[in-house]
This record gives C-alpha cells, sequence and structure tokens, in this order.
C-alpha cells in the first residue's frame, strides 16, 4: 500500500481499529443494538445488501431494528480473512463472513458471504462509507471476481 505525499502509510493501529469496527458492528447488528449500529457509518453512509441498499442514519437504524424480528434472533456474524488497501484515511477492505445461528435445537450457518467495505477516518476514528454485503454463490463459485468487475449483482427481491 502506497501512501501519496500528504498521506501517511496505512499502519499496524489502522488495521486493528477497523478490525475493532467490524466487531463492533457485529455485537451492535447481532443484537439490534441501532444506537451503536449508526454510530459506525457516516451521516450518509450505505449498507448495501443483497436484495436493498440502506442510506443514512434512519435507514440504517431500520435495518438494525430488523435485526430484533424472530427469524434473525441469535445470528452471528464472523467476518475474517481481510485484505486492506488504503492509507491512514481511507481503506478498503474485502473480507469474507459466515453467520451461524440457533435453529431449534440445531446450530446451522444461515449465512455465508463476502463484504467489500470503504472505511474512512474521520477524527481518529475509522468509520464506514459504505459496506457492501453479497452470498458466496453465482459467479463467486465460478471464479469471477464481481467486486474487481463492477459487475451488478443484486438478486431480485
Amino acid at each position: 500500500m502506497s501512501a501519496s505525499p500528504t498521506e501517511s502509510p496505512f499502519s499496524d493501529s489502522d488495521r486493528a481499529a477497523i478490525v475493532e469496527l467490524f466487531a463492533r458492528y457485529a455485537w451492535a447488528f447481532d443484537t439490534g443494538d441501532a444506537d451503536v449500529f449508526v454510530t459506525l457509518f457516516t451521516p450518509n453512509g450505505v449498507f448495501d445488501g443483497v436484495r436493498q441498499q440502506f442510506s443514512g442514519h434512519s435507514e440504517l437504524r431500520r435495518l438494525a431494528e430488523g435485526m430484533k424480528a424472530p427469524d434473525y434472533r441469535g445470528a452471528q456474524h464472523w467476518v475474517g480473512n481481510s485484505i486492506f488497501e488504503g492509507n491512514s484515511h481511507t481503506c478498503t477492505v474485502q473480507s469474507m463472513c459466515f453467520a451461524p445461528r440457533q435453529v431449534g435445537s440445531e446450530l446451522a450457518v444461515v449465512l455465508v458471504g463476502y463484504y467489500i467495505d470503504k472505511c474512512i477516518k474521520i477524527k481518529g476514528r475509522w468509520i464506514f462509507a459504505r459496506r457492501r454485503f453479497r452470498r458466496w454463490t453465482g459467479g463467486v463459485l465460478d471464479r469471477e471476481r464481481p467486486w474487481e468487475t463492477g459487475v451488478e449483482d443484486h438478486e431480485p427481491p
């Protein structure tokens, strides 16, 4: 990762802060803590989901509050295998994700996918400008790389 003369290089502390951002996101999202969840995004931040986009704090709040629904109760988002590209002010991160959940008496993996995140540092704090989630299906399994090609891969509602 290279930095321009006015930017500092991406540091280990930047990486650690973004990893913590991901953890705070998972805890807030999986517990339906909308108050914390919205603070993890810029005021005009976007969550670009498989079927829908949520833009701005009011829509992001609605997304987080939806996690309290019985269908999502008990889900845990686990994110890892992250690749970081950026500098001390902005960073793109691509990560793998899965979510186990208690379904009846069984533990099931209910989601497998990947995130492409645009993170920015504002007043010394890393937050999401955009978080894009897609399922690990379709072209990804055929070795296509939609995160690089820009192919539109929304699923129909």
